[in-house]
């Protein structure tokens, strides 16, 4: 994205329903992609839900096509658990905010606008420089520069609302596998508000 609407509670809404269409394309290609079975009986010919086509007597399995997209299969996976990472912590997010503003009394859009406003100051040049740098960012326009400051006081805000809160990932639910919930605090997930 290029720059983060100027109400961040809106930029984070659409960010979300974006993520979450991509999300749920991801999760309905996961559950129609038909997964290995599991203790499969060994025949010299192909089951039926195991094949894929027959030419000229060669059948075409399930198998045989994974292997061949073994890559590429990797990398959806690899990506769709990355969507619903971001998702997740969009979501993580927007709880915080709506709990810390309904704490206040205020709206989320105020509440966000005066809270990236008081720490302006506090972000320096150097570390907007740095988050630059590591976006490979070289000449940046003014706007630019402008959009990466807000962005780390939004940051730096959501963080302190996780130190206080109640926030767990789930971090084996998230990688599709069972597991038990880890704070946050002690084993961060590599969201995009712990990147640059």
């Amino acid at each position: 994205m290029d720059q983060p609407s100027s109400e961040p509670t809106t930029w984070a809404r659409r960010i979300l329903m974006v993520t979450a269409s991509l999300v749920i394309g991801a999760f309905g290609w996961f559950l129609l992609g038909e997964p290995e079975t599991l203790g499969a009986k060994e025949t010299t010919q192909p089951e039926q839900a195991e094949l894929y086509a027959r030419v000229e007597g060669i059948a075409v399995t399930r198998s045989d096509v994974r292997a061949e997209l073994a890559d590429e299969l990797d990398a959806l996976e690899l990506e769709r658990r990355e969507l619903i990472a971001k998702a997740v912590e969009a979501r993580v997010e927007q709880i915080l905010i709506d709990a810390e503003a309904a704490r206040r009394g205020v709206d989320q859009d105020l509440l966000m606008e005066h809270e990236i406003e008081a720490r302006l100051g506090q972000v320096s040049d150097a570390d907007v420089a740095a988050a630059m740098a590591e976006r490979g960012v070289v000449a940046p326009s003014e706007d630019l520069v402008i959009a990466t400051r807000r962005e780390l006081c939004r940051r730096a805000f959501l963080r302190e609302l996780e130190q206080h809160g109640q926030v767990q990932i789930f971090r084996d639910s998230i990688a599709g596998t069972d597991g038990a919930a880890e704070p946050r605090a002690t084993a961060p997930l590599p969201l995009d508000s712990d990147r640059g």
